[in-house]
Parts: structure tokens; sequence; C-alpha cells
């Protein structure tokens, strides 16, 4: 996630399929709520994500901390 509280892209499917954090958050988009998906769905969309990093361009030191 943008702030770093979750790892990985599975812990953030759970997070969605659960429907977002489970306090009550006033800032919270009414929009963000508990989703279905099967194995399957979840599946493809895990690959999809994964296929839309680049490693190379992570390794790239080009593109590395300028500090």
């Amino acid at each position: 996630m943008h702030d770093g509280t979750i790892a990985s892209l599975e812990e953030v499917l759970d997070h969605y399929t659960a429907g977002g954090r489970a306090h009550e958050n006033p800032n919270k988009d009414r929009r963000i709520r508990k989703i279905e998906l099967t194995s399957q769905n979840r599946a493809g969309l895990l690959a999809f994500l994964r296929s839309l990093t680049d490693e190379e361009l992570l390794r790239d030191r080009r593109f590395s901390n300028p500090w």
C-alpha cells in the first residue's frame, strides 16, 4: 500500500476483499466495500499486477537514489 502498512499484493487483495480496514474511518471513501473474487479471478488479477513491474527498470542504476 502507499503507506507501507501492507507488504505484498496478496495482502492488498485480502485488504480489499475484506472491505478495507476493520475499524470505522470517517475518511474512508464510501465506494470502498467488500469485493468478491473467485480463486481464478484472484490468480488472474495477481498475474496481471505482477506483469506491470519492470524488473530491469528497478535495477537500473540510472534511476537509483541520487543522494
